[in-house]
């Protein structure tokens, strides 16, 4: 139905804390099978190298991967571009140019140690939602 609406991942909850929103797209297109395919071809795109804190994020897989499993029963566009992408994107806006590569510089080292704190909390959600 595309309400905003709470959700409750054990795994996720674990190694992220709870989402801040979620978005019912109402039922894939695809089946299991077809949702790991779908997940296969998008690793090319997102990868630890293509990642970008501000324009290649978690924000912009979870829109491209709802607009694929969906078939086009995504949630409203206005609301995905002007708050869930812009959010990241407008954050170098109205830096001045100098400003903007040092962040940009200081944010891929940055983001390079936060990719690796990522993956050790899921490796630890994964084998603490195993023992339960």
């Amino acid at each position: 139905d595309g309400e905003i609406e709470p959700t409750s991942n054990s795994v996720v909850a674990r190694a992220a804390g709870e989402p801040v929103f979620s978005f019912n797209l109402g039922e894939s297109v695809y089946d299991d099978a077809g949702i790991d395919e779908v997940l296969r071809k998008m690793e090319a795109d997102y990868n630890e190298e293509e990642y970008d804190f501000f324009f290649r994020n978690c924000n912009h897989f979870a829109d491209d991967l709802g607009r694929r499993l969906s078939g086009g029963n995504e949630v409203d566009r206005k609301f995905m571009e002007d708050f869930v992408i812009f959010e990241s994107e407008s954050l170098l806006c109205n830096m001045a140019s100098f400003q903007r590569s040092m962040t940009m510089a200081v944010t891929r080292q940055i983001q390079k140690i936060v990719i690796v704190s990522w993956r050790r909390s899921w490796k630890k959600a994964l084998a603490e939602e195993a023992e339960a």
